[in-house]
């Protein structure tokens, strides 16, 4: 099959994968594309799912250069954003365009992106900037909401069955920071409720 008939499909994690891997409608080839992932060992852990269901699926893994300098560099001044917000766009923003760009370059006429199966993200905000995107690229866009239709579901069900690794967070230093910040908090609270008794 072509690079044209396939699908260059960003891809996050493992877990994230799955609800698209089982779609008919879509030959999909993985690209990975994480220099937002902090610390290099978390993203090794990713790698590793990934890899995993690549293997277990039989698609094609392609995988970007790890380099989160660059990723760094283009949130700048959003480090204090709570997750969710503009420094999340851009995220997504930069995750698109280096698989549209890829895409563009290996005569890929299509792309999407697993990052719609997490609950916490927002399907019409990833479609909006991948359509952008592939405006501008010349290319199509696939818009998808995974996590809809038992797709989260289903990629925590098969997560457990394949052994895959499954993340505590996003993936960036700061949303390791705000887990981080949370947990704390929540320790505190236990603690003092602890003491009362």
């Amino acid at each position: 099959m072509s690079a044209q008939e396939n699908v260059l499909t960003d891809v996050c994690c493992g877990p994230c994968a799955i609800p698209l891997v089982d779609n008919p409608e879509l030959k999909v080839v993985f690209y990975l594309t994480n220099s937002n992932v902090h610390p290099f060992s978390e993203y090794v852990k990713r790698l590793q799912a990934i890899r995993q269901v690549s293997k277990y699926y039989k698609n094609d893994l392609i995988i970007d250069s790890y380099n989160p300098k660059e990723w760094m560099d283009f949130v700048k001044g959003f480090e204090l954003e709570k997750e969710g917000g503009k420094r999340c766009e851009l995220c997504y923003r930069f995750r698109l365009e280096k698989t549209a760009m890829y895409a563009k370059d290996h005569g890929y006429k299509k792309f999407t992106t697993t990052l719609t199966t997490g609950p916490g993200k927002k399907a019409e905000t990833i479609n909006q900037i991948g359509k952008e995107i592939a405006a501008k690229y010349g290319l199509e866009f696939i818009e998808l909401d995974l996590k809809r239709k038992g797709g989260f579901l289903k990629s925590i069900s098969m997560s457990k069955k394949l052994g895959l690794y499954r993340q505590t967070y996003c993936g960036c230093i700061y949303s390791l920071r705000d887990m981080q910040q949370k947990s704390m908090k929540k320790t505190r609270v236990m603690e003092k409720l602890q003491v009362k008794e």
